[in-house]
């Protein structure tokens, strides 16, 4: 897996105004190499009995329950996503925010798919003209700021 893509889904988690509004905490553990890695400070994960936990979840591609926190199996980034409800969270709640991520995660894999290949998530047309667009535009706006720069200050 590509790690522009694990990014792309993790920042539009990130990002989303109704996710940060919930106040949830979320931790992030990537499978890479058969090895689990916590996403917010990239170490290894040392801990065995979370990662046989982990490795449970990811197997058997469903979440899991443990009292107040949720494990999310998201496949198509190999990631199991913690999520942690304060103690008297109303079940329809926690079943509310989860669809929302997964809603979340939906919308950030078919954005990223509108301008990448399928199969080897590399730039398709779409993705690589937007990109020498924004280029361009950038360029434009880089040698504007140089023009003013030199006409206003001789």
């Amino acid at each position: 897996m590509k790690l522009d893509f694990y990014k792309h889904v993790i920042k539009s988690i990130e990002t989303d105004k109704s996710i940060k509004l919930a106040k949830f905490q979320l931790v992030y553990f990537r499978l890479h190499d058969e090895k689990w890695y916590k996403h917010d400070t990239k170490t290894l994960e040392v801990d065995k009995d979370l990662i046989k936990l982990l490795s449970t979840i990811h197997k058997s591609k469903q979440g899991k329950k443990v009292k107040n926190v949720q494990f999310i199996n998201v496949d198509v980034i190999n990631t199991v996503i913690r999520i942690t409800f304060p103690k008297h969270t109303a079940s329809s709640k926690s079943v509310e925010f989860i669809n929302l991520l997964h809603e979340v995660i939906d919308y950030a894999e078919s954005s990223y798919y509108a301008s990448h290949d399928q199969l080897t998530r590399i730039l398709n047309r779409t993705g690589s003209e937007k990109r020498v667009k924004d280029l361009f535009v950038k360029l434009h706006l880089n040698l504007t700021h140089q023009m003013h720069r030199i006409l206003t200050h001789p």
